[in-house]
Order: structure tokens, then C-alpha cells, then sequence
């Protein structure tokens, strides 16, 4: 527990927390000024490393004096608690910046990138290479100047390297080619990660963000990014040179230094033909600049990069004097219009927000939840922040809304499956006990009603991760697909005998998947199986079956209007299946949603933004319903939750106090949605935190 006043400084609030520290806004009580205080985990106080890595961002930062980089004004300790004291940035950080508004104008994706690369370009100077560029690590001013921050990985030339040997340094979206490969880095490491974020902020996705953190690294070394003028059409195409010389995968080929890349940013630079960008095109009046004739050709053989030059007329007085009218127009229509209707998208009579439902023991992603008979929800699995699988169960407390500690399990697991039994038990099926060597498991527990654990004599016959489970009409628990110990995807099924708690061979799928889902029909005898994904490259299906209890067999009905994986299914209360969302191999997230009905997939609108690994419930109070689908997102976690209507139509919903990814979400007795864990804008920042969705 840290003390509200640690020396001289007074803490006033939390201002985010990761694995390894918290941030508090405090205030300097000898000076009388207000600073960011990064204070270390008392948990991690004897981690030699951490410790070193928490000294090494102090004395990195400290040799920094530049506009861009955040200061660093005192490092000390009290009572045990080490702390570093840096200069308080109001503002939000670019994933923040990017979440609220998908892309950015090519204008300001410039800027910014001029600012982080002037930054780097002082740091590099010193020896000093960041590791760790991304979203998040950057924050933007009301003024929009930029500061770097979070050196805690960086590389200092002459000192002892900190980070395990094969250990990955960076977040996996980011990192370079020869980072993913644990090769020694130079300042071009630092170009290629601070490409990827200009890539994201022009697309409003990085380029390579598929599932696991591994076939994330795979991708930065093998795969070329979409061209970015395919994703966002019109953009110049010396802006399109520039961002492939920063990402290319031989670094040799990469701009040699940020001095290089900056005089070729400056060139670039100019203003936006207000109109183009209203209608997303960039067609900026070019001029060419002299001093561009020095710079080297992107990449060698093609075009040189020409300088923007442009000056603000009376068209552009128009556009902003038309924007001021829209925006007051829109006011009116909020005062007289929106604020009289029904909150939040929802239905008034399901309308509510979310508030806090305590905090887990173990921060973790890639777990599972189930709702018990006595109201209460058990956790279980899961990685957490040390990339370790998690062991230990958690049990939920509605009336307290507090967690405890329930039995540990016999093999930590995650990307399993728990399904509730008809006796109250809980079923809990392989998974895998490493997410770095897809250990996929065999074996089988079951959570008894009276809070024990046992595990199964006779396991799986084959083991298996990422496939799905459900319990069928007369008892029985039917095992679909998933990835065997191999990487093989799977068309084989299993069925458990609650009787006699065995297995036996079920019939196969017409086609082997993985991260599909299960839907119980409203007749309900038969599944419907929906999509997943097909073989390592993770190919996505249009295909879907059904399970016929009665006929032991699948049978292969109508083809989704898309393939999607990582997609979300709900049952509705007039019979038909909602599909909505999920990805594609290509790692395009959808906005697409399909419904199910009489045997074929028909069209039921878009979401307002794409989303993968996010959640789906369905909330229910008398005769009004509706579905709520929280978190996911493309360029990162969202915040923002959407609602689809009775009616078909998707309205923005209430907004996450966290955003988060790969969490669970649990419809409880009394209506509520229980939000639980995931991670946030860094992958590597698993999440404590609870959330409820509470109707008013």
C-alpha cells in the first residue's frame, strides 16, 4: 500500500498504473509544483531487475534536456518505496487520442511524428535507444506538443543489459524485426517501431495485430504491411515512400539516422487541403523544395520524397467559418433533440452506466467465467502479468460486489473452456499451460458445488486450445475443434457422460476450426456452430453446421455473408442467432453483423466501430431487450460499448471506465453484466479491475 505522501510529495491522485509502478499526480511540497510521481511495486522492491529497469528509466531521462522528452526532476526512496519524480504532462496519450478518433488527419499524424522523432533524435544522440515507442509512451499536450516517456527498457551504450536473454523487450505490435528476433539494436529499431505508429495513426490500426503476441512477432519479420494508400485511398504517395523507408525489414534500408528522417518529415510537411480532408482524401498542393534534392531516394530506385507548401486562403476561411455553423447547429439538435431521447442507445427501460466491481488478486487475460447456482461467478485461468498462467480461481461476490480467493487449480491454464453442469458443477476443459509454447492440455477438473476442485481420472482423448464447449438438452457437454499440442486445427469432437465422467468420440465437423462459437437454438436440440478459424495461418470460415442431438451428426447450413474468427453469437428472444464482429487472417477487424434465421445468414447492419475479442449479452427487463457488446476494438481496447436495437439499428452505449480486451463478460441473476480483466492499451498490462453493468 503506498502512503498518500511519500517525502516531500504529496500524492493527489492515480493517474494509470502498469506491471511494474503506478503513477500518481502529486504535489511538490518544497518546490509548490505539481509532478507525475512513477512509483515502483513494493512486490517488485527485491526484483533485481525491476529495479534496475526503474533506475535505468531515471537515469536515461536524466541525461535528456529536450522540449519533447519528459523531465525528470528528483529519484529517490521513503521507507523502502522507490519513486521516480518527472515533470506532470496534462493532456492524454496517443492510444487515447486514437481511441476516441480512429485516425488522424495526415497534418497532424506529421506533427507528431516530427516531435517523437526530434526526441529520438536527442536521445540517439546520447546513446540512448527507447525500445518501447508506441501509443501509449506518448503524450499530447491541449497545446499539442508531444513528450515521450516510459524509458524503462531502454538501451544505454555501455551498460549491462537487463532484459532475460530471449525475453522480448517492447510491446509486440511494435517492435522491429531484429527486436523479434533478439538481435543486437541500433537507433533504426527505434525508426522502424516509430513507423508503425505512424502507420496506425494514419490507418487507425497498426499494421500487424492478430492474436497471440507470437504470430504478432512472426508478421514484423516476414510480412510486408498493406500498403497504407490501399487502407486509406488517396493519400500522397510521397508520404506512402516515407513510411515504407521507415518500415522496411532490412534496417540497412531504413533512414540511416532521425536527423535523416526528420529532414525528409520537414520536407514532407504542409497543409491539407481543407475540403480533401473533409472528405478523407489527401490532396496537398505540391511545390517542389530545393533542399530535397539531397536526400536519398525511398526506398533506393524510386521517387524522391518533394516538400508541401501551401498557403491559407479564403476557401479555407470558408470551410472553418461552415465546421463553427455545423458544430453550433449540432448543439441545438443536442439541446432540443438527443437529450430527450432514450440514454444511451439503450431502451429507457434498460438504460444504465457502469461502476466498479472491486478488483481481482491476479490481473489476467485469456480466462473464463461462469455464473454459479448461488448467484456468485467463478474465475479461473488466465496469464497474468508475468506472462504465467494463472492457477488460482477467484470467486465474485454480487451483494458485496468484492472477489475472494477460491481453490487452485491442479494445472494453471489458459484458452480453456468452463461450462456450468446441470448438478451445478463446473465443467473445465485443456486449454494450454504456456501462451510462448502452446502447450494445449488434456486434462479435465470439475468445480464442485461445494467449492472444491477434482480433477478427472480420464481426460480428453485429444488434447486442445482455443475450441469451444456447451452443454446440451439432456446433460451431456459436446467439444468442438480447437488446436491440438501440434498447431493442427481440429474437426474432431469429444462428448463427456456426466454419469460416468468420460469421454467419447463425437462426430466430426464438416471443417476444422478454432475460435468459433456455439449457439444453443431456441428448439433447444440443436448448435449452431459459426465461423473460427482454419489451419495455422488462421484462415477465417464462411461455413456454418449444426449439431443434431437426436441424428448424432452435423449438418452444413447457409454460409456467412463474411468469414470471421474471434466473432461474438447471441441468442435473441425471437429465435435468431446475432453475429457480429470478429477479424479475418488479414487482421481486418469487421463492423459487419449477420443474422441467423430458418437455415441462412442474412444482413442486420454494422457496428459503429469494428471489434474482435470483445463481448456480447444480452440484457432483457420486461418486453424491452437489447445487445450490449463491450470492449474489443481495432486500433486499440475501446471504451466505448454499442447497442443493437429490437429495431436493427446500433447506437453508441455507456462508456467503459477501462478499456480493455480479451475479457469476460457474465450476465448475472439480478441482470447485471459483470466486465472482468482483459488487458488495456499495452498488451502486456493484463487488468485487475471489475466493472458492472448496472440498469438504472
Amino acid at each position: 500500500m503506498v502512503a498518500r505522501r511519500l517525502g516531500r510529495y504529496r500524492l493527489r491522485e492515480e493517474l494509470g498504473r502498469g506491471g511494474m509502478a503506478v503513477v500518481y499526480k502529486a504535489e511538490d511540497t518544497r518546490l509548490h509544483r505539481t509532478v507525475a510521481l512513477k512509483v515502483l511495486s513494493s512486490t517488485l522492491v527485491g526484483d533485481r531487475r525491476a529495479l534496475g529497469r526503474f533506475r535505468r528509466e531515471a537515469q536515461a531521462i536524466a541525461q535528456l534536456n529536450h522540449p519533447h522528452v519528459v523531465q525528470v526532476y528528483d529519484v529517490d526512496q521513503v521507507r523502502g518505496q522507490h519513486f521516480i519524480a518527472m515533470e506532470y504532462c496534462p493532456g492524454k496519450t496517443l492510444t487515447e487520442a486514437l481511441s476516441e478518433r480512429g485516425r488522424l488527419e495526415v497534418a497532424d499524424s506529421l506533427s507528431i511524428l516530427e516531435q517523437v522523432a526530434a526526441a529520438l533524435e536527442s536521445a540517439h544522440s546520447k546513446g540512448i535507444i527507447h525500445r518501447d515507442i508506441k501509443p501509449s509512451n506518448i503524450i499530447i499536450d491541449p497545446a499539442e506538443q508531444v513528450k515521450v516517456t516510459d524509458f524503462g527498457i531502454a538501451l544505454v551504450a555501455g551498460e549491462e543489459r537487463l532484459t532475460d536473454s530471449g525475453l522480448l523487450a517492447g510491446s509486440v505490435r511494435y517492435v522491429s524485426p531484429e527486436q523479434a528476433k533478439g538481435e543486437e539494436l541500433d537507433a533504426r529499431s527505434d525508426i522502424y517501431s516509430l513507423g508503425i505508429v505512424f502507420y496506425e495513426m494514419l490507418a487507425g490500426t497498426p499494421p500487424f495485430d492478430i492474436g497471440t503476441p507470437y504470430a504478432v512477432l512472426d508478421r514484423h519479420i516476414k510480412e510486408a504491411p498493406q500498403p497504407i494508400r490501399e487502407v486509406r485511398p488517396g493519400l500522397p504517395e510521397d508520404l506512402s515512400l516515407l513510411l515504407d523507408k521507415m518500415l522496411a525489414k532490412e534496417r540497412s534500408e531504413r533512414f540511416a539516422d532521425c536527423t535523416e528522417l526528420l529532414r525528409a518529415v520537414r520536407a514532407l510537411k504542409g497543409e491539407i487541403e481543407p475540403s480533401a480532408e473533409a472528405e478523407g482524401v489527401q490532396q496537398p498542393r505540391a511545390l517542389e523544395v530545393e533542399e530535397m534534392k539531397t536526400l536519398k531516394t525511398i526506398p533506393p530506385g524510386q521517387a524522391q520524397v518533394r516538400g508541401l507548401l501551401v498557403k491559407v486562403s479564403k476557401r479555407t476561411m470558408r470551410f472553418a467559418l461552415g465546421l463553427l455553423l455545423l458544430v453550433l447547429g449540432g448543439m441545438v439538435w443536442w439541446m432540443f433533440v438527443a437529450s430527450k431521447s432514450e440514454p444511451g442507445g439503450l431502451p429507457r427501460a434498460l438504460a444504465g452506466d457502469f461502476i466498479s466491481a472491486g478488483a481481482l488478486e491476479f490481473a489476467r487475460e485469456a480466462h473464463t467465467t461462469t455464473l454459479l447456482a448461488d448467484g456468485s461467478v467463478l474465475v479461473v485461468g488466465g496469464i497474468d502479468n508475468q506472462n504465467q498462467p494463472v492457477a488460482q480461481c477467484e470467486i465474485y461476490e454480487p451483494e458485496s460486489r468484492s472477489f475472494r480467493t477460491g481453490p487452485t487449480l491442479s494445472e494453471p491454464r489458459l484458452n480453456h473452456t468452463t461450462t456450468r453442469l446441470v448438478d451445478g458443477s463446473v465443467l473445465i476443459v485443456g486449454g494450454e499451460r504456456s501462451w510462448r509454447w502452446r502447450e494445449a492440455l488434456s486434462s479435465v477438473e470439475i468445480y464442485t458445488p461445494t467449492g472444491g476442485l477434482e480433477m478427472l481420472e480420464v481426460g480428453l482423448a485429444t488434447p486442445r486450445r482455443r475450441h469451444r464447449a456447451i452443454l446440451l438438452h439432456d446433460g451431456r457437454v459436446l467439444i468442438t475443434g480447437g488446436e491440438d499440442a501440434g498447431g493442427e486445427t481440429l474437426a474432431s469432437t469429444e462428448i463427456l457422460d456426466l454419469d460416468s465422467r468420460t469421454f467419447s468420440e463425437g462426430p466430426p465437423l464438416h471443417h476444422a476450426r478454432k475460435d468459433h462459437t456455439l449457439t444453443l437454438l431456441a428448439n433447444g436440440r440443436e448448435v449452431l456452430v459459426v465461423g473460427g478459424s482454419d489451419g495455422k495461418d488462421d484462415e477465417p470460415l464462411r461455413s456454418a453446421e449444426v449439431f443434431e442431438a437426436d441424428k448424432k451428426g452435423f449438418r452444413e447450413v447457409g454460409e456467412l455473408n463474411e468469414p470471421r474468427y474471434e466473432h461474438t453469437a447471441t441468442l435473441l428472444p425471437d429465435g435468431r442467432v446475432l453475429i457480429a464482429g470478429g477479424r479475418q487472417a488479414t487482421s481486418k477487424y469487421l463492423r459487419s453483423i449477420e443474422v441467423f434465421q430458418s437455415g441462412a445468414f442474412g444482413e442486420a447492419g454494422h457496428l459503429l466501430a469494428p471489434r474482435a475479442v470483445h463481448t456480447a449479452n444480452l440484457l432483457q427487463r420486461g418486453s424491452s431487450w437489447a445487445v450490449l457488446f463491450v470492449g474489443g476494438g481495432a486500433a486499440s481496447p475501446a471504451r466505448e460499448c454499442e447497442i443493437w436495437r429490437a429495431d436493427g439499428s446500433v447506437k453508441w452505449g455507456p462508456r467503459l471506465p477501462m478499456p480493455r480486451n480479451n475479457h469476460t463478460a457474465t450476465l448475472l441473476q439480478d441482470g447485471e453484466v459483470l466486465i472482468i480483466g482483459g488487458y488495456g492499451y499495452d498488451l502486456r498490462q493484463r487488468l485487475d479491475s471489475a466493472e458492472a453493468y448496472v440498469i438504472e
